[in-house]
C-alpha cells in the first residue's frame, strides 16, 4: 500500500508541474515573469519532495514501532 501511496503523490505531482507549464507556454506573461513562475515552481517542489521524505521516515518509524509492540 505504501508503494501505490508513494507512486500516487509523485504522479499528482508531476501532473500538477505539467499543468502549469502548459498554463506557462499559453499564458501572454512577459519572459521575467515566466522565469520567476518556474523558479516559484522549482522551489515548490523541492520543498515538497523534502516534506515527502520526511513523512515517510516518520511513516517508517512508526512502522517499525508497531512491529517491536507485536513482538
Amino acid at each position: 500500500m505504501e508503494v501505490n501511496c508513494t507512486q500516487y503523490h509523485q504522479l499528482q505531482m508531476v501532473y500538477r508541474v505539467a499543468q502549469r507549464l502548459i498554463c506557462l507556454k499559453h499564458s501572454n506573461q512577459d519572459e521575467d515573469s515566466i522565469r520567476q513562475a518556474l523558479q516559484n515552481l522549482k522551489e515548490h517542489l523541492v520543498m515538497d519532495q523534502k516534506a515527502n521524505k520526511k513523512q515517510g521516515q516518520q511513516d517508517e518509524f512508526l512502522k517499525q514501532g508497531r512491529l517491536s509492540n507485536a513482538a
